[in-house]
This record gives structure tokens, C-alpha cells and sequence, in this order.
């Protein structure tokens, strides 16, 4: 993805795409800033899972093997690029469009870089952090939940319209990155349909019941489950049937049969090895947050909901964090929390009741599902060691991994080919 991000760069800069007239050079100009958005998402999920990782930008000669760099150094490039493009963006404002990256996506992904600063670079950027998340929150005040940029329920976030609440949408744009999926020309077995099938299908061991009808879909995986750990971060009643928690709605839990431990995982026990958190479903949503009865979608495999990459609630826990970092006014940080809180139907914290430890919870109950969990332990140092959970290390009871798993290898042959050095412990 990035050599094809470098490759259009390249196009443009060398005038490939003059000669049509039908190419205003404005147009032409703002694409190749959302290529080096998009590169600069690859550079980050490569830093974040790799470490030491190549770098190459549209300078790089095609063909050129290029020399693995530390990792503080390739995030440090890629955070100069990121800041220079929104940097353009706000000297050429566009509007944003639905589908595409622009300034917010640029800004969103800055926030991720800074937030885990510490863990790529051994320097902290709490402040740059929570002075771009700002930037993101100012742009959104004023509509949604109780006028603070947030759809106004959970489930709009995550279902079958919920194109309509990403940027450049007809409503209030909560999510600022979207993976697009349409029927029925932009469908996929990843993303959405993935995050949906992949927890639900016929239960096996009675008398848990999954009803495909409860997310309107045609069939099931039975892939995945919820550890317990996970589901004991959300308030219950005594039987683990039912959640005041908003964000578990669409779940299977005590309530349809499933139970709540994990002592054997595979598919011969899904409905006795784990509840099924699915948070993905294929409803419209009404502006009132009930499924739209009138508007029903047909029922389908492949769903055209889109995925949602970043969204404004993610930015908002982040100028918490960074703001309890000593980087922010901790009072706005207990705002923050508190929109997210009070739009999932919990009651709202006071200032004694949030501390690192209590938004680290917060992010998991907010944020699950959508590729920030591993990131975020690994930043609080709980990701080897300090919490476990169920057959965490392959192990029943779950044990702790050794310290050299906050990285992922490299893949041999690319480490083989290139003379590049593996990362430890593999």
C-alpha cells in the first residue's frame, strides 16, 4: 500500500495526469495529500506492530532496497509528513468527503502517534497530543449527544446507515476515518461483515440460543467469543443477563443461554465457552436510536456496513488520557469521559473516580472491536505483564507473555532477502 501511495505520488509530481483537462490541478493537488494520509496509516500500523521497520516516500527509487531504520526515526518522519499535510490543508481548506481522507484523518492519525509517543520514540508528547485532539473536538461541537459532535446513540456508529455519521455524511459525522462498503459493487468478507460473523452462527451446546435475526443476517461463523475478563469490565446484574451498559445491546449473553467462561475454545462449545460481544449489525438506525422497522434491510452475508477506523469518541478519550498525563485541564478531561459515558446510559464519573486506570477501562468498554486494545496495554505496560486473561500465552488460566511479544517478527523472508535484523525473541 505504500509503494502505491509513493507510486501516485510520483505520478503526479512528474505531470502524468496533465494532459486531461478534465483534472483541475487544486484536485489533483489535495489526492496526492490524502496518498500521503493513507501512507502514513500504513507506516503506523508497521510501526506499531514491527518496530524497526524500511522506509520509503515517493523519493525512494522503485526497485531500491531500502535499509530497516530504527523505529523512533521512522516515526519521527512520518510525523513531520503528517504535520506538513495538515499543515496544507489548513493554507488550501477543503471540504471533507464521504469516502475519502483529508485533514481530520491527518489530525486523528497524529493524535494516535503522539498519544503513544513514549512507546515509539522513548519520548513523550502528552501536550501535542491533547492540543490536537482539541483541534479535532472544536471542529465537531454543537451537534449530536448533548452538542458534543457524538452520535446521539451507539448503535448508529455500527450499523447499516451508519455511512450517514462518518465525514461528509447527511448527519452527525462521529466517525472521522470509514472503510467504505456499499451494495453492491464495494463488498468484502473483512471489515464489517467479519466483525459480525465472525461472532455469531448456530449455538451448539444448549441451551444457548443465537439468533442470526438479532443483527439481520443471513448466516454465522462462530469464530470468536468474549473472555470473561473483558466482559467483567461492563456493569451487570447478579445472573450476568443483563447490562445498564448500552454498548452490550445487541450481545448474547446469560440472557440467551451463553455462558460466560472459557474453558474450552472451539466451535463444538460456542454458546458454553463465552458471551459474543458483536457490536456490528446489519439494522438502520432511526434518528431516535430504535431500529428503523420501516426501513428494513434485506438479509445478508456480506453487509454494506462500513467500517469504522477512528471516530471522535476514540479522540476525545485520548485528550482525557493525555490530559491526566498533566498535559490538560483535568476538568475537561472528565468531560470528555462523561459524554461517553452518559451517552452508553451509565451514570457520569466525579473527578475522584477517574484516574489512568479507570479510562484505560473505559476505552476497552468504548473502543473494543476496533484494533485499539493490544496498542493500549502494551502503553500501560500490561500487555506482557501486569493483567491477565483467559488463555492469554495459550494457557487456560492465561500467563504472561515474554517481553519481546510488544513486537511482532518480521517475516523471514523479507528479513532473508533484505538483510534485515529480526526483531528479539524471534
Amino acid at each position: 500500500n505504500i509503494t502505491l501511495c509513493n507510486s501516485f505520488i510520483n505520478l503526479a509530481n512528474e505531470g502524468r495526469f496533465t494532459d486531461s483537462s478534465t483534472i483541475d490541478p487544486e484536485v489533483l493537488a489535495d489526492y496526492v495529500r490524502q496518498a500521503k494520509v493513507l501512507r502514513s496509516a500504513c507506516f503506523y500500523y508497521l510501526i506499531d506492530l514491527y518496530g524497526n521497520i524500511p522506509y520509503a516516500d515517493e523519493n525512494t527509487p522503485v526497485g531500491a532496497v531500502t535499509a530497516q531504520m530504527d523505529r523512533a526515526e521512522v516515526t519521527k518522519l512520518v510525523v513531520k509528513d503528517l504535520e506538513d499535510v495538515v499543515a496544507e490543508y489548513e493554507a488550501h481548506p477543503t471540504a471533507a468527503v464521504y469516502g475519502f481522507v483529508g485533514k481530520e484523518v491527518a489530525q486523528a492519525l497524529l493524535v494516535k502517534f503522539y498519544l503513544n509517543s513514549e512507546v515509539y520514540t522513548g519520548q513523550p508528547a502528552w501536550d501535542k497530543c491533547f492540543n490536537m485532539a482539541e483541534k479535532i473536538i472544536a471542529a465537531h461541537q454543537g451537534k449530536g449527544f448533548q452538542s458534543s459532535g457524538l452520535a446521539e446513540d451507539y448503535k448508529m456508529l455500527f450499523g447499516h446507515n451508519n455511512n450517514e455519521y462518518a465525514l461528509g455524511g447527511a448527519k452527525v459525522p462521529e466517525i472521522i476515518w470509514t472503510i467504505v462498503q456499499d451494495e453492491p459493487n464495494l463488498k468484502s468478507w473483512a471489515n464489517s461483515t467479519f466483525m459480525i460473523n465472525a461472532y455469531i452462527g448456530s449455538a451448539t451446546m444448549a441451551p444457548a440460543v443465537c439468533d442470526l435475526s438479532r443483527w439481520n443476517m443471513a448466516s454465522g461463523w462462530r469464530c470468536m467469543t468474549a473472555r470473561r475478563q473483558f466482559v467483567e469490565k461492563f456493569d451487570w446484574d447478579a445472573s450476568y443477563a443483563v447490562s445498564a451498559d448500552k454498548r452490550t445491546e445487541l450481545w448474547c449473553t446469560a440472557a440467551q443461554g451463553f455462558g460466560i467462561d472459557n474453558d474450552v475454545l472451539d466451535q463444538d462449545h460456542y454458546g458454553q465457552n463465552g458471551f459474543i460481544p458483536a457490536k456490528y449489525h446489519n439494522w438502520n438506525i432511526a434518528d431516535d436510536g430504535s431500529i428503523d422497522m420501516n426501513n428494513v434491510p434485506g438479509v445478508m452475508e456480506q453487509t454494506p456496513v462500513d467500517y469504522a477506523m477512528i471516530r471522535l469518541a476514540e479522540i476525545y478519550l485520548s485528550a482525557a488520557e493525555a490530559a491526566l498525563h498533566g498535559a490538560g485541564d483535568r476538568a475537561k478531561a472528565l468531560t470528555y469521559v462523561n459524554y461517553i459515558r452518559e451517552r452508553a446510559g451509565l451514570t457520569p464519573w466525579s473527578a475522584g473516580e477517574l484516574n489512568l486506570t479507570t479510562l484505560e477501562d473505559e476505552r476497552c468498554r468504548e473502543l473494543y472491536s476496533e484494533s485499539t486494545r493490544r496498542t493500549d496495554l502494551i502503553r500501560y505496560g500490561k500487555w506482557c505483564t501486569g493483567y491477565t486473561w483467559n488463555w492469554k500465552g495459550g494457557v487456560k488460566e492465561g500467563t504472561d507473555l515474554p517481553s519481546t511479544a510488544v513486537l511482532y517478527p518480521l517475516p523471514s523472508a523479507v528479513v532473508e532477502r533484505n538483510g534485515y535484523k529480526q526483531n528479539p525473541g524471534y
